[in-house]
This record gives structure tokens, C-alpha cells and sequence, in this order.
């Protein structure tokens, strides 16, 4: 049995709000910015410890 994807993957393309990177639509509705400017606030908050 194949499971299909819940939301198609699109093919449109936005600007980030805050460096403006290309970034999915989706991104912008769950993080508010791009991959790039969520990690870095994640890394601001919770730094790696090694």
C-alpha cells in the first residue's frame, strides 16, 4: 500500500520576510522565515552542546 503525500510539494517560490533567501510558502506559514533563519534563531535559543 503507497501513502501519498499530504500537501503536494509546489513548485512556487517567496521571498523570506527577514534575508530574503527563496523559501516554500509553508515555511513562511509555519516558521514565520526560511530554513536558514529558523535554524539560526533555534541555534540562538539552544546552543549545540558537544
Amino acid at each position: 500500500m503507497e501513502i501519498a503525500a499530504a500537501q503536494p510539494p509546489t513548485a512556487e517560490i517567496v521571498a523570506c520576510p527577514e534575508c530574503g533567501e527563496a523559501t516554500t510558502p509553508m515555511r513562511l506559514v509555519s516558521w514565520g522565515h526560511c530554513r536558514t533563519c529558523h535554524t539560526a534563531e533555534s541555534r540562538a535559543i539552544r546552543p549545540l552542546r558537544w
